[in-house]
């Protein structure tokens, strides 16, 4: 009888078992952490305050939400490398669908294009020794994709300045780490900046990532758009949240089965505001040209500059930019998703400005929020983007006619993206109705001539104020008649012994009278190292102003090409001119001059090399070229 009973009961344990199992219930462990956090530090590097209590508070958060953690505070070299392969085993073991995470808090430093993470016995005598004895984060990248399991986090809280970077005179803050396959990279400042010095106590960061662990957004970049508010915020604008890698927009730390108490949110105090509009923006720059970075299957967030001479007004914290100019500069920061497959005229790029999620769109470009910024604040950021691209520059896109502001930000992330730009996209939005009337095409025309000497003070301050080795202006219609003048202003106060603050000169069918435009094209080539331009007899655009005002236009070619001696004209009659006419908000591969813009942003190579047809008109050698 008791066998009996033995037997009976070992077989209703193995029919819950396999009940579980029938149901897809795994009884596996499937979420794995490692932690570290290293404050105590030889003198040489100096302490990390703080870094204790953040990873103390991370291990706490995750173990909340199903996590096994291990956690390590002020490890040696060899306890953090236990840890990471501890963290491998796991996930090598748990399968395919687990998530690993691993965290470190205290003192990095970058050498050789590497970011290294300082372990508490990490040595001082040189700079090579330091980085023997310190953490590679390339060996952590390594072992979380040989688990063969996707998603993978690694986030780092070491951008603080130490004693090392002063000691061997290492550049400031971590360098741009690759995000592992389907996973992501979180850093807590822009490669190659400083955060402010840690205090004791949960840094910024540190709240705002477990805040990030026990959000319960919907969708992901939901999560990581409130992770990027949450660090500007509390840390007063001093940190940014640097992001890179694509993660499945349904993703969630949050495990519905676990305890999700964070009330008492230990060290973190009252909870802080969410802001209403995206506040600090995170620029995402792939390092290498991995397939992983040329997926088209997901969207792409795509950060904008701007500035602005439109009036402004706040509707509960979110910006609204009206048809009205302003005597003042408004400057902002606003995000663009592009669908998935996006077409351009060739094979996408591995380096795009970007956050990578899917947001819930996947057919249209969408804008997602816009925040402004003091001038100050501007231009401190856009400093940041540019230092973290690897051409070091940036493009200022000037809309035409029958755009508003929203228009204006889609069509910048658009020409980022199919540009295939290395750079920060900007843009300046003047005061256009957004509509095709010949009534709104008049009022137009006032708001180009009132927003010229806002516009010359914006292009000047973005080439001061940006650290641009290169920056490269496109203007478009109507756009183009500010464009010049401003050019014009900024030629007449520059000295002649300066050089040429801006690089190419991209004018696309300008709505400018001829007259006025070969003097002010003349002037303005002391201010730009080339200058081209894309005139067409097809441009719609032009076809508005050409039955409004009556008096040729630059762009024009129904009456003759135009041909200046400091001009590159091409005629693009053959291929559209409106870079995204038509009234779409999508590039969909139809025959565009992107192309041809791309070369010459990207290779600097005359027309001839960029393969257009050469045409000669006599006399002398005046000559222009023609795009098929």
């Amino acid at each position: 009888m008791r066998d009996f009973a033995m037997r009976l009961i070992a077989s209703g344990f193995l029919a819950v078992a396999a009940g579980f199992l029938a149901t897809g219930e795994s009884l596996a462990q499937t979420r794995y952490a490692a932690v570290v956090g290293v404050e105590s530090y030889p003198e040489a590097v100096g302490s990390a305050p703080g870094a204790a209590a953040d990873a103390a508070l991370i291990s706490e958060r995750l173990r909340r939400q199903g996590f096994k953690v291990v956690t390590e505070i002020n490890a040696d070299q060899a306890a953090i490398k236990r840890s990471v392969f501890w963290l491998n085993d796991q996930l090598a073991a748990a399968g395919p669908d687990a998530v690993g995470l691993f965290y470190f808090a205290g003192h990095g430093f970058r050498l050789d294009g590497r970011t290294f993470l300082v372990a508490s016995d990490t040595r001082t005598n040189d700079a090579l020794a330091a980085s023997g004895s310190a953490i590679d984060a390339e060996f952590v990248l390594q072992r979380l994709d040989a688990g063969g399991n996707a998603p993978n986090f690694l986030i780092i809280d070491a951008s603080g300045s130490n004693g090392l970077i002063s000691r061997f005179n290492l550049e400031p803050g971590l360098d741009a780490v690759d995000p592992p396959a389907g996973g992501m990279v979180v850093l807590s400042n822009y490669p190659g900046r400083l955060a402010p010095a840690r205090q004791a106590g949960v840094s910024s960061f540190g709240a705002a990532i477990a805040e990030l662990i026990n959000s319960d957004a919907a969708h992901f970049s939901t999560a990581i758009q409130t992770l990027r508010e949450a660090v500007s915020v509390k840390s007063n604008g001093a940190r940014y949240a640097w992001t890179a890698g694509r993660v499945k927009e349904d993703f969630s730390f949050r495990d519905s089965n676990a305890e999700n108490d964070v009330s008492a949110s230990a060290g973190l105090g009252r909870a802080e505001p969410r802001l209403a509009v995206a506040a600090t923006p995170s620029v995402a720059l792939s390092k290498n040209n991995s397939e992983r970075d040329l997926a088209s299957d997901q969207a792409l967030y795509v950060n904008v500059f701007f500035g602005t001479d439109r009036v402004v007004r706040m509707n509960g914290g979110t910006p609204t930019f009206l048809a009205e100019s302003s005597p003042l500069l408004s400057y902002g920061v606003t995000s663009v998703t592009i669908p998935p497959k996006h077409d351009s005229a060739d094979a996408p790029s591995p380096r795009w400005w970007r956050y990578e999620y899917s947001p819930g769109s996947q057919s249209e470009v969408i804008q997602l929020g816009t925040s402004l910024r003091s001038e100050e604040a501007f231009f401190d950021e856009l400093r940041g983007a540019v230092s973290a691209s690897d051409e070091k520059q940036a493009f200022v896109f000037i809309h035409g006619f029958n755009s508003d502001f929203d228009a204006a930000a889609r069509r910048t992330a658009q020409l980022h993206r199919d540009l295939r730009f290395d750079g920060a996209p900007i843009f300046y939005s003047w005061a256009s109705r957004g509509e095709g009337t010949p009534l709104a095409y008049n009022r137009d025309a006032a708001a180009v001539d009132r927003t010229v000497p806002k516009l010359e003070r914006f292009l000047t301050l973005v080439a001061d104020r940006t650290g641009a080795n290169k920056v490269h202006l496109i203007g478009h219609s109507t756009g183009n008649r500010a464009l010049m003048q401003a050019l014009d202003q900024i030629a007449q106060n520059k000295s002649t012994d300066e050089g040429e603050p801006f690089s190419e000169l991209i004018l696309s069918a300008p709505d400018i009278d001829k007259g006025a435009f070969q003097d002010l094209s003349r002037r303005a080539m002391a201010t730009v190292e080339r200058m081209t331009m894309y005139a067409s007899r097809n441009d719609q655009s032009l076809k508005v102003s050409r039955s409004w005002n009556g008096f040729p236009r630059a762009g024009d070619t129904v009456d003759g090409v135009m041909v200046l001696e400091s001009l590159q004209t091409i005629d693009a009659s053959d291929v559209r001119t409106e870079l995204f006419g038509g009234g779409q908000d999508y590039f969909s591969g139809d025959r565009s001059i992107l192309a041809d813009i791309r070369q010459v942003l990207t290779t600097g190579a005359d027309p001839i090399e960029r393969g257009l047809e050469v045409r000669q008109l006599p006399p002398g050698d005046a000559q222009y070229w023609i795009i098929r």
